[in-house]
């Protein structure tokens, strides 16, 4: 809780980007070794997670990284910030040939489960505010048709973190399956109203404190 005695939502960090064109296995050693451990001692930092999209991907969507913290403030701490304005010249270097980075901060409004599945689709949903609290029936609905598919295994719902100008909360769904087509279906039943993107997992880190 914070001061003012209100839950405070766990802390969702989403990297879309794509991977330069030349040979990407200094980047995948890089990160895989050296950054994601360095994240992940940041106080509050619990787990990371880097996906690379099935087929062919829009511009930007290649890839995803998703990092988890304990709570939504872990995201704006002195810690982090000290992190992200001190990189090394290999981060520097690696990180400025990535491509079309899309970074965004959700809030945690709903996790069923934080198993991982080997697949994952996000499906965007642009959506007034507190989607993720104030619209519970829909919520629910939706979950108890997911909640039927033994290949889905974990659900989240984040809200972006702080809300846009104009006060409009885009919200995520983060949908964890064990097969390519069970995130498909996923997808069908949130895709009405949102865009839809597919990953496969390559690498899930978590913090050794947790």
């Amino acid at each position: 809780m914070d001061r003012t005695g209100l839950t405070v939502p766990r802390g969702i960090l989403a990297n879309w980007f794509d991977m330069p064109t030349t040979d990407t296995r200094e980047f995948e050693a890089w990160h895989n070794h050296t950054h994601m451990p360095e994240r992940l001692a940041v106080e509050g930092f619990l787990r990371a997670r880097r996906y690379v999209a099935v087929g062919k991907a829009r511009p930007g969507y290649s890839n995803l990284v998703l990092y988890e913290t304990a709570t939504i403030n872990d995201l704006f701490s002195d810690a982090y910030a000290h992190h992200k304005q001190n990189p090394s010249p290999t981060t520097a270097r690696l990180r400025g040939a990535l491509k079309g980075m899309n970074r965004q901060v959700f809030a945690d409004h709903f996790s069923a489960s934080m198993a991982v599945g080997g697949y994952l689709v996000t499906v965007l949903i642009e959506r007034g505010p507190d989607f993720g609290s104030s619209r519970p029936v829909e919520r629910d609905a939706l979950l108890k048709v997911l909640s039927r598919d033994s290949q889905i295994v974990s659900v989240t719902c984040g809200q972006e973190h702080p809300p846009s100008e104009g006060g409009a909360r885009p919200a995520v769904w983060f949908v964890e399956a064990t097969t390519l087509a069970a995130a498909q279906r996923a997808a069908e039943t949130l895709g009405r109203e949102g865009r839809a993107d597919f990953f496969q997992l390559a690498i899930c880190n978590v913090a050794a404190r947790s």
